[in-house]
């Protein structure tokens, strides 16, 4: 989602306190419901337009966004925003939660920003055991590279596209680290913008004079490592325009791509029949999951109705931006889209109508 830097910065360490004021323990009562069964996942691999785990059973995604981990590192505030022990999972499992989306930051990955305590090794363990523990309870992650900057120190989210200097050498580190894990799936870079199809697939030299990875780049990399499990590839015009996928998608020798969209109920195609027409295909061809969904009034019409449509048309699932704390609304930068109010896990009236939808479909 596009948002301004001075924005999220600010809400970024209102959030930082946040946590810091939460602690990291839930209440057992916010997760006395858990219905997704507490057992570990088995790998994915696509076949046709589905994704399917090793006995062939097709898996669709039901999930959040736990943003934090691509800021809170570099401003001084630990690795993540608010908790993520076993109270905090059982939380998400009590939503009927198969799936985390988990914003990365390259920098703090690569160990190569401020706050030592928070970059390099201890944000990389962090994440790690993150992965394992939700891995355990029966919810995949999705590794996503949120922050990057290809020259300076500070990572940000409105670069257009990913780096050759940071970017790539992040992917052969996170996809070793994981490419033994059942649990994960890849997404190489959140929302590329205002590039052609060409630099979206094949990188490009940008005008401020930083070289831009294509997602054949980060694929090939990616790959490089042994790592087999599915990657996520987001369209242009900031995830939402799902073209190039159908025209310029990189190869992977692993067969394993997955179209990634992003729907807020500000961008161009929010109607059913603009699904059909330029979302249909997509599913069509290969698997479909969108990992950001959000709005930026609390409404609950869209995305009711944007779910629906991928259940009845071939979609692998849904990830809903945002499961942070801040209220709905606020005009903050998750003030339209959040899903909880407090980490008691109480739900925001919009969240609860994400809710009571994942509860409603199988487990």
């Amino acid at each position: 989602m596009r948002r301004s830097t001075i924005l999220r910065r600010s809400v970024a360490t209102g959030l930082t306190v946040i946590a810091v004021v939460a602690g990291f323990l839930v209440p057992a009562t916010a997760a006395s419901a858990a219905t997704t069964p507490a057992v570990p996942v088995t790998a994915l691999r696509v076949t046709k337009n589905v994704m399917v785990d090793t006995a062939g059973k097709a898996v669709k995604l039901r999930g959040v966004n736990r943003s934090g981990t691509e800021y809170n590192c570099q401003q001084g505030g630990g690795v993540f925003s608010g908790p993520t022990d076993q109270a905090s999972i059982d939380l998400l499992r009590s939503w009927n939660v198969n799936a985390v989306r988990l914003p990365l930051n390259e920098h703090c990955w690569l160990g190569i920003d401020w706050a030592p305590q928070s970059t390099g090794e201890p944000y990389r363990a962090a994440v790690q055991d993150y992965v394992n523990r939700l891995a355990a309870n029966g919810i995949r992650t999705i590794l996503d590279l949120h922050f990057t900057g290809p020259k300076a120190i500070w990572g940000e989210q409105q670069k257009e596209m990913a780096n050759t200097t940071y970017s790539l050498p992040f992917w052969t580190s996170v996809a070793s680290r994981f490419a033994a894990s059942p649990a994960v799936l890849y997404e190489p870079f959140n929302e590329p913008h205002d590039i052609s199809v060409d630099c979206w697939r094949n990188g490009c030299t940008m005008p401020e004079g930083w070289q831009a990875a294509g997602y054949q780049q980060l694929v090939s990399t990616i790959r490089a490592t042994g790592a087999k499990q599915p990657i996520i590839v987001n369209g242009l015009d900031w995830g939402h325009d799902m073209a190039p996928l159908l025209t310029a998608m990189p190869t992977d020798p692993a067969k394993a791509l997955v179209a990634g969209q992003h729907l807020y109920n500000f961008k161009s195609c929010v109607t059913a029949s603009c699904w059909t027409a330029k979302f249909g295909p997509v599913a069509a061809k290969m698997p479909m999951v969108a990992e950001e969904i959000g709005v930026n009034d609390c409404s609950t019409t869209m995305p009711l109705a944007f779910m629906r449509w991928m259940d009845a048309n071939g979609g692998d699932g849904y990830v809903f931006w945002n499961f942070g704390t801040t209220g709905c609304p606020d005009g903050g930068q998750y003030g339209g889209s959040a899903l909880i109010s407090d980490w008691n896990g109480t739900p925001t009236p919009y969240g609860d109508a994400v809710r009571q939808y994942f509860l409603s479909r199988p487990v």
